[in-house]
């Protein structure tokens, strides 16, 4: 199993506009419709001021290499730019 972290660093003001173009975009919902995801869950921490955290699982690099070929994924990309300063990746692999 491949378990990311994903930290985005959001653009100060744009935290509204970005949660609303998660769900505009419907990212969460049509990946976790994806065949071998586990978990697809956006975390706002309450310690940080404008970060946005994600956690992604799947169930192999084959799933997670086809996610990121979908049309979601790719309007995703594209259009957090305007919203997103800095991100941040950590991947984990497990056996199970």
């Amino acid at each position: 199993m491949i378990i990311l972290h994903v930290t985005y660093q959001v653009k100060a003001g744009s935290m509204p506009q970005l949660l609303q173009l998660i769900e505009e975009t419907q990212v969460g919902t049509l990946t976790r419709q994806e065949a071998g995801n586990r978990a697809y869950r956006y975390f706002r921490p309450v310690d940080t001021e404008g970060q946005l955290f994600l956690v992604e699982e799947w169930e192999s690099q084959e799933a997670l290499d086809a996610h990121k070929t979908t049309a979601h994924y790719q309007r995703w990309m594209e259009a957090k730019k305007e919203y997103v300063s800095q991100t941040e990746v950590q991947e984990y692999r497990t056996e199970a």
